[in-house]
């Protein structure tokens, strides 16, 4: 079985493999490794190119299939351990394949993955479709975000934010509105953003659940999200929830909050490996605005590798009156192909306007 390197920042998971005939996925952890049967081949290839393999391997792999454990793999003629973990494909720093006959004899951080290589804390530099190469960080990498003035801070050195990007690039005009009324509407998306936080990392008592939903501003925004999260079966991964991150995409920065990601799908979908995995930006205003779906776009980037894992992306619309359904929510699937172009075009145009001065 061949082994693929996976980015995972613990190195909780190291490797994985996949023997097609039989459905089984190979798991190289830091301490041993074993099998599981009759696994789907589109949750090893989403495996081998999310940048959180091992929390991806929990949610959809860990517990749904029949596993065994491999207590000590077979000593290799040569006298290597793991005869299982062979050939597995790595570049140097000029680009060029090299190739190796076991993971022992090196790093845990230098596995690579499918034509990726895991850096130093687990940072990614994946090479993907259109050259495209990407590092993120979060802040256990020093990324800081200060609620003073909502700005990104790495190693002190403040970060241009994505809402800013799609500010400076036109995308996005408020100079409609009163600045009073941006900020109250401001503050008041900010508590809902915090309520329903609480309730999806299961912080809230089912008292209080019940007093927010009682609440005549909040209430019905927390239905809606409540509704929301049934209708479309969707399980927030709590280590992306309102999680400040940074991303280098080839070779500009740039700083984000991503609302939510996590899996869609039911119970059995998942087990079948059919769960697709989602980007929800939460809004509290009713109306669609164009920047909405280049915005997901942005924050989908650190997610899809390559470009080639499968994601979906949605913006829901948190309503203060009911529809004639009876649902509290309004959701919108964004699927233009282009919004990703339109995304790093707009980030080229603000990097462009910083380094000539354009834009302090």
């Amino acid at each position: 079985m061949k082994f693929f390197g996976v980015n995972d920042k613990n190195h909780q998971l190291l490797a994985v493999g996949y023997e097609p005939i039989d459905g089984v996925l190979g798991v190289r952890f830091k301490k041993g490794q074993g099998e599981h049967r009759g696994v789907p081949e589109n949750v090893f290839e989403s495996l081998k190119r999310v940048p959180f393999a091992y929390s991806y391997y929990t949610k959809v792999v860990k517990g749904k299939y029949s596993y065994t454990r491999i207590e000590d793999p077979p000593e290799e003629p040569n006298g290597s351990r793991g005869s299982n973990i062979q050939d597995v494909a790595r570049r140097d720093s000029n680009g060029r394949s090299e190739r190796t006959d076991g993971l022992d004899a090196r790093q845990d951080r230098n596995l690579p993955g499918n034509g990726e290589t895991v850096l130093p804390d687990g940072r990614c530099d994946a090479q993907g479709t259109g050259g495209r190469a990407m590092e993120f960080l979060r802040e256990e990498d020093g990324l800081k975000f200060v609620e003073e003035g909502h700005r990104y801070e790495l190693n002190g050195k403040r970060l241009i934010s994505l809402t800013q990007i799609l500010d400076a690039a036109g995308l996005v005009d408020y100079s409609m509105v009163q600045p009073d009324v941006l900020a109250a509407k401001a503050a008041f998306g900010t508590k809902v953003h915090e309520y329903t936080k609480w309730h999806d990392q299961g912080e809230l008592e089912p008292a209080d659940l019940e007093t927010l939903k009682a609440h005549p501003k909040y209430g019905p925004r927390i239905t809606g999200w409540l509704q929301f999260l049934e209708d479309f079966h969707f399980a927030p991964d709590l280590n992306w929830c309102e999680v400040p991150c940074a991303v280098k995409l080839n070779g500009m920065m740039f700083a984000m909050t991503i609302d939510r990601f996590g899996i869609m799908g039911t119970k059995e979908e998942i087990v079948a490996g059919k769960g697709i995995m989602a980007i929800v930006e939460i809004k509290t205003c009713a109306d669609h605005q164009p920047s909405h779906q280049i915005q997901t776009a942005g924050q989908a980037v650190i997610f899809r590798g390559d470009g080639s894992v499968p994601l979906k992306r949605y913006g829901v619309y948190l309503l203060d009156k009911p529809k004639a359904d009876g649902r509290y929510y309004r959701a919108e699937e964004h699927t233009d192909r282009m919004d990703e172009k339109v995304f790093v075009a707009s980030l080229m145009l603000v990097q462009y306007r910083i380094n000539n001065g354009l834009l302090k």
